[in-house]
C-alpha cells in the first residue's frame, strides 16, 4: 500500500502528552540509546534532533513512531523530512503485554514501547504521506466543515425535541425526511419560529405578519399557500402547559434558535472556504470530473487521499484506505466475505453518498448498480460495490493525470447505446 520506511536503523518512540513529550532510542536489537523528555517548541525539536544525531550519522536513519497525526511536533517532524509513522493507540495495547504482564504504565515505558512496536514491525510499516500543504488544509477545513455539520444538526434535534413538547403546531409544520429536524434548515422556518416562539405567540400571528416573515426569509414560491396552510396549522387546538410554563421554554426555543442560527453560519462559511481551496487545488478538475462529486464532497475526499501520488500503489489499497474493500474470513469449511468496519471514517461516510450520486448521474454506473440488484444484492450492498468501482476510477484517473470518461469507465454500457 505505497510507499514503505526505508534506510532505518533506529527506532524512537514519542509519547505525546498535553505539557510535553517522552521519547526512546533504539536500535535494531532493542538496545535502548537515548531517551528524553522535551517540550512542545522549537527548542524540543532541536533537542530530539540532536538526541538523533548522536546516534545515527543520518537523521532519517531513525524512524519516529507516534500515536497521532496531529499537532505542531508533528508538522515539525514532517517539515524537516524525517520519517514519521502514526501507530494506531488500539494496536499498541496489543503490543504492551510482550513487555509487561502486571499492567504498569509510564510515559517513560510507553515510548519505549512504541520504538518496539516500530522495531517489530518491520516492512508493513508506512510513513505519513507526503502531501502538499495544500491538501493538508482542504482535509483540515473539510473536517472542520463536517464537524459543524454535526453540531447543527445535533441542535436542529434539539429544538424539534423542544417543539414537541410544549409547541405541537410548530412541531410538525415543516417535518424534514421521515420526521427528521432537517426541515428546520429553510430560513422561513427559523424565521416564523422567531416571533412565534410559543403556542400563544402563534395564534396571534395574522395573515398579514406571516407573510411579511416569509418575505423576509426570502420565501417566493408559493408564497400565499404557504401563508394559508401555517394560519390554519397556528390556530389547530393542542395541549398547552401553563403560561409561565409555556413562555420559560419559549425562552429556551429562542435561545436554541440563536444558536442553530450560528451554527449554520458558520457551516456555510467553511462550506465556501472548503469549495475555494478545492478548486484552487491542482488535482480538482480530476476530482470534479467524475459523476456525482461536486466540491464539497470532492474536497473531503481529496483532503483524506492527499495528493501523494505514490501513496497508493494500487487501486486495491486506495479502496482498503475507503473501507470500500471487503474482508473475507476464510478458516477450514467456513468462508465469510463481510464489509470493512475499520478505516477512514470520512471516506467511509462517502459509501452510500457518492455511488447514490452517480444513479441519476452516469448511465454507466446505475447500469452497474443494476446488475448487482438482479444479482441479489441488497441496495447497501450495491451501492458499496459500487463505490468500490468508483474509487478505483479515481485512483486510474489521478495515476494517468486524465479526467473521466465514461465511455472508458463503462466500455461495455457505451457500446449497448451505441447499437441503440
Amino acid at each position: 500500500m505505497g510507499r514503505r520506511v526505508s534506510g532505518v536503523s533506529y527506532y524512537c518512540g514519542i509519547d505525546w502528552a498535553e505539557k510535553h513529550l517522552d521519547f526512546a532510542v533504539i536500535n535494531n536489537k532493542g538496545d535502548t540509546l537515548v531517551e528524553g523528555r522535551i517540550g512542545h517548541d522549537p527548542a524540543g525539536v532541536d533537542e530530539l534532533f540532536r538526541a538523533f544525531r548522536t546516534v545515527a550519522r543520518r537523521r532519517r536513519a531513525v524512524l519516529v513512531g507516534i500515536e497521532t497525526d496531529r499537532g505542531a511536533v508533528v508538522a515539525a517532524l514532517r517539515a524537516a523530512d524525517q520519517q514519521v509513522v502514526v501507530l494506531c493507540p488500539s494496536k499498541v495495547v496489543r503490543y504492551r503485554g510482550r513487555r509487561t504482564v502486571h499492567g504498569g504504565k509510564s510515559d517513560r515505558a510507553d515510548a519505549l514501547l512504541l520504538a518496539q512496536v516500530l522495531r517489530w514491525g518491520g516492512d508493513e510499516l508506512r510513513p505519513l504521506p507526503a502531501s502538499s500543504p495544500a491538501a493538508l488544509a482542504i482535509r483540515e477545513v473539510g473536517r472542520a466543515q463536517i464537524e459543524a455539520a454535526r453540531r447543527q444538526w445535533t441542535t436542529a434535534s434539539q429544538v424539534r425535541g423542544l417543539l414537541r413538547e410544549f409547541h405541537a403546531p410548530a412541531s410538525g409544520a415543516w417535518a424534514g425526511r421521515q420526521g427528521g429536524p432537517s426541515g428546520l434548515f429553510r430560513p422561513e422556518a427559523r424565521a416564523v419560529l422567531a416571533v412565534a416562539p410559543t403556542p400563544a405567540h402563534a395564534c396571534r400571528l395574522s395573515r398579514r405578519q406571516l407573510r411579511e416573515v416569509l418575505e423576509a426569509s426570502g420565501r417566493k414560491r408559493l408564497l400565499d399557500d404557504e401563508v394559508d396552510r401555517l394560519y390554519d396549522r397556528f390556530r389547530q387546538p393542542a395541549l398547552r402547559h401553563p403560561t409561565a410554563v409555556e413562555d420559560a421554554m419559549g425562552e429556551r426555543l429562542l435561545t436554541l434558535l440563536r444558536v442553530l442560527n450560528q451554527q449554520i453560519e458558520c457551516t456555510d462559511d467553511l462550506t465556501v472556504r472548503l469549495t475555494d481551496r478545492f478548486h484552487a487545488h491542482p488535482h480538482a478538475p480530476i476530482y470534479a470530473s467524475l459523476p456525482g462529486l461536486g466540491p464539497v464532497l470532492g474536497g473531503r475526499l481529496l483532503g483524506e487521499f492527499g495528493d501523494d501520488l505514490g501513496r497508493f500503489a494500487t487501486a486495491r489499497d486506495r479502496a482498503t484506505w475507503a473501507g470500500a474493500s471487503p474482508i473475507t474470513i476464510a478458516s477450514g469449511a467456513t468462508h465469510v466475505v463481510r464489509r470493512r468496519r475499520h478505516a477512514n471514517r470520512i471516506l467511509m461516510g462517502a459509501a452510500f453518498s457518492w455511488p447514490f450520486a452517480t444513479l441519476t448521474r452516469s448511465p454507466g454506473a446505475r447500469a452497474h448498480y443494476d446488475r448487482r440488484r438482479a444479482a441479489g444484492d441488497r441496495h447497501a450492498t450495491a451501492l458499496r460495490n459500487l463505490f468500490r468501482r468508483l474509487v478505483s476510477q479515481l485512483h486510474y484517473c489521478l495515476k494517468s493525470g486524465e479526467v473521466y470518461d465514461e465511455a472508458r469507465a463503462y466500455p461495455a454500457q457505451s457500446d449497448r447505446e451505441g447499437d441503440r
